[in-house]
């Protein structure tokens, strides 16, 4: 590029390069940058919001946003991103240590915070209870009510022990495996000539926090199709074949666990519904704060209800499987197991 500049641009030997913008310019644009906010920012009621994540090195970054409590020319209320802070330790002293270090670059007074917002990690809570709180005396703390929902999430599908190797071992199947996807494609497209595209499950990730949710009820829509398509791995991958494929051969090749995972599958599919619809509703940018206590209300209501499930309200998904007795029953421990986690962790939290 420099060459073509070199030769085709007038005085193109002239540019700078990219480290000399890093060096000499960049840094200037970020103080001029930093001052404009910090007169955007001053003498105004602010909400700080603040979150820990790992980033590809498995370090600990703490992203600090600082949103003025007015609505701008759109209209909109806009946050802004105030400083990133690399931790080697991330607790709650750490945390509320960098948050009031930011709040006094930008100098804000304290009695300009209004709001805390966090996630519910306890770490965060105590952040703000053993630091923050006296600090900045009008301040209120807002937990994110999606995290809540995921850690009730979490109390939910946690018995489902055998439901979630299934799942495990299905997402590692495709990992580095771009050949095993295509024909996974082909074959699903072939079952299903009337849809415009087949697709690949969802994979349980935990920093999608719906995606376990969805992967289930992918899974219950294609169960039946899972043995032919294993078998069909098995024969093209011979003695090859990676663990993941093989423990999904042996789950399917047994009938009474296959059978009691296309039971379970069929239960949260229709179950996790409410969790579901909880989860888009606290994830999405429309305001529902009046609207939380009914929510989780409905959802209290909801736990109590199917805590004691009785098989005659679930036979449907039982329906045209031979399943014993005892496999029924286990099944039904599961459900019972989960909702009443779900419901303790729900009381935990709220």
């Amino acid at each position: 590029m420099r060459k073509f500049l070199f030769e085709n641009v007038t005085n193109g030997g002239a540019i700078p390069g990219f480290h000399q913008l890093q060096e000499k310019y960049l840094g200037n644009v970020y103080l001029k940058e930093k001052e404009a906010l910090r007169k955007r920012l001053a003498k105004k009621p602010i909400a700080v919001i603040f979150d820990e994540t790992p980033d590809v090195e498995g370090r600990c970054v703490l992203n600090i946003l600082i949103a003025p409590l007015e609505k701008d020319e759109s209209g909109r209320i806009l946050a802004y991103l105030a400083d990133t802070v690399f931790l080697e330790q991330c607790n709650h002293s750490t945390v509320s240590v960098s948050v009031v270090k930011c709040l006094q670059e930008y100098d804000i007074a304290n009695e300009d915070v209004i709001v805390f917002d966090t996630d519910n990690a306890a770490y965060m809570k105590k952040a703000y209870t053993a630091a923050l709180q006296s600090l900045f005396p009008n301040s209120l703390h807002v937990t994110c009510m999606a995290h809540i929902m995921n850690l009730i999430g979490d109390a939910f599908r946690r018995p489902f022990d055998q439901l979630n190797a299934f799942m495990l071992s299905f997402s590692q199947m495709f990992y580095h495996a771009g050949s095993r996807k295509r024909r996974y494609l082909q074959f699903m497209s072939g079952k299903h000539p009337t849809r415009q595209k087949a697709t690949m499950a969802p994979n349980p990730c935990a920093t999608r926090w719906n995606s376990w949710f969805k992967a289930v009820q992918y899974h219950s829509e294609h169960f039946k199709l899972y043995k032919e398509f294993i078998e069909m791995e098995i024969k093209v991958s011979g003695s090859s074949a990676p663990q993941s494929v093989e423990r999904l051969h042996e789950m399917l090749q047994n009938e009474d666990m296959a059978q009691c995972l296309q039971v379970q599958l069929s239960i949260m599919a229709d179950k996790c519904k409410h969790i579901l619809q909880l989860l888009d509703i606290f994830q999405s940018r429309k305001p529902i704060t009046t609207k939380v206590f009914d929510y989780f209300e409905d959802l209290q209501m909801n736990f109590t209800a199917n805590k004691e499930l009785q098989y005659e309200s679930c036979a449907e998904h039982f329906e045209g499987l031979d399943v014993h007795h005892a496999t029924k029953t286990h099944i039904l421990n599961l459900v019972h197991l989960a909702y009443s986690n779900a419901e303790e962790k729900l009381t935990r939290e709220c």
